[in-house]
Parts: structure tokens; C-alpha cells; sequence
């Protein structure tokens, strides 16, 4: 399924639930701030994991269920957590070390364990590293496929610095449900019998 596809298929799903969706990243950034202002940063290293887990929750339930369930994100969060401080630790340390050799290969592995999460959330019996690893085995190939499929919406947030920030009501909904729909498509390809979103429960 090509970029333009899976925008389209984000639309139909979205339509008439673009206010719970963006609820959803509401509540996600607003818990993100208060954690990395509470604890100085620290709560960020320690759950940044969980709270995209959490967020991803609601997309994937839109996706694979045709609705959003704001209390998807508790699960999300809380399931397994202990997995995920790990997971979050170590990709914040790899991707700190990466970037100190500039800005260029910290991009590249920012893409390299973009799957990280969505693997500890579908694969709880796997550890933090495994995850970060398989992320970077199955991005192989993809990173830069992913780069432009994420740089295709730079128009989209271009619009929504121009509207003030009320086109991101709409815009940032729709690229978190169209990169979860591009990466079930067409880069999670290990089992094709069981692609990395099929959940009959969260």
C-alpha cells in the first residue's frame, strides 16, 4: 500500500472521530509535559515508552477496530511497564551517543528503533534490547522509506504553523493513523501471518 493509499484509508477511518483522536494526543502530550516538568526529566527517560505505547493503543484501535478508546491508553501505559523503563533508557542512551557523532546518524537511528515500541507492545515476552533490536533488523532497508513518508506531511504542519496551531487538530491525527497503517503494510513483513498490529484485544 503506497503513501497515498494509506492517507486515504486514515481519512475514511478518521471521519466523524478526528475530536476522541486528537483527545487522545491531547492527553498524551499534556501527561508527556507534566512528567518531563515534574521530574526534571527524568520521568520522560524513564516512561517515554509507555506513553507512546499508550498513544499508538488508540491509533491501532481505530485502525484495526474502526474506533478510538481513550482508555485504551491506560493498558498501554501500565501493561508491562517494567519492559518498557528499560526500553526507554536504552533508546534514549543509543540515540544520545548516536547523535554525538551529529546530527545525521542520530536521524538515521531515530528511524533505526522506530519499531521498538510497537514490537514491545505486540511481543511483551521479548526484553527491551531484543526489541531495540529487532526494531533495527526490520528497519533495514525502510529507514529512509519511513523519512519521506513522515516528510510527505511537512506541507500539513507548514499549514498548521500558518493556522496557529488549529490545523493540528486534524493534521496530527492524521499522520499518527497513517504511519501506523503504512508500517502494518508495508514494512512489518517478518510473519506476513501475523503482522505486528493484529490484536483481537488491547
Amino acid at each position: 500500500m503506497n503513501r497515498k493509499e494509506c492517507k486515504q484509508l486514515a481519512k475514511q477511518i478518521l471521519k466523524g472521530k478526528w475530536v476522541i483522536a486528537f483527545a487522545a494526543v491531547l492527553i498524551y502530550s499534556a501527561v508527556s509535559a507534566a512528567v518531563g516538568t515534574i521530574t526534571l526529566g527524568i520521568g520522560i527517560l524513564l516512561l517515554s515508552a509507555s506513553l507512546m505505547i499508550a498513544l499508538y493503543n488508540v491509533f491501532i484501535g481505530g485502525y484495526k477496530e474502526n474506533k478510538y478508546e481513550i482508555s485504551d491508553m491506560v493498558k498501554g501505559a501500565t501493561d508491562n511497564i517494567s519492559t518498557k523503563i528499560v526500553l526507554s533508557i536504552l533508546k534514549t542512551i543509543f540515540l544520545v551517543l548516536w547523535s554525538l557523532l551529529f546530527a545525521i546518524p542520530g536521524i538515521i537511528k531515530t528511524y533505526s528503533y522506530a519499531l521498538a515500541e510497537l514490537i514491545a507492545r505486540k511481543e511483551p515476552e521479548i526484553d527491551a534490547n531484543d526489541c531495540i533490536t529487532k526494531s533495527r533488523e526490520l528497519m533495514n532497508g525502510h529507514k529512509m522509506e519511513l523519512f519521506i513518508f513522515d516528510l510527505s506531511f511537512i506541507g500539513w504542519y507548514l499549514l498548521g504553523i500558518i493556522t496557529f496551531g488549529i490545523a493540528f487538530i486534524w493534521i496530527v491525527p492524521f499522520h499518527q493513523q497513517a504511519r501506523i497503517i503504512y508500517i502494518d503494510k508495508n514494512i512489518y513483513k517478518v510473519d506476513p501471518e501475523k503482522p505486528i498490529l493484529e490484536d483481537t484485544e488491547f
